[in-house]
């Protein structure tokens, strides 16, 4: 399980390059890549819980959840 937690924020959340000028720049980036991890978990969960892998892909949803803005 943490292999794929860690191959999903290498992968599907880019974390590959760590290079930033600042610490404080380091450890905001880690702390938004971690909430981006949470979100994916709670994302693949509620769609197992749902049936929805049978429909479609993490990718496909995900996807779909890109074209969603707010405008105020």
């Amino acid at each position: 399980m943490i292999e794929k937690a860690f191959g999903n924020l290498k992968e599907r959340l880019n974390l590959r390059r760590t290079s930033v000028s600042s610490e404080e720049n380091l450890e905001g980036k880690l702390f938004v890549q971690f909430m981006a991890l949470f979100y994916l978990s709670y994302i693949k969960k509620a769609m197992s819980n749902h049936y929805l892998f049978k429909q479609y892909i993490i990718q496909e949803l995900l996807d779909g959840l890109d074209m969603i803005e707010q405008y105020s």
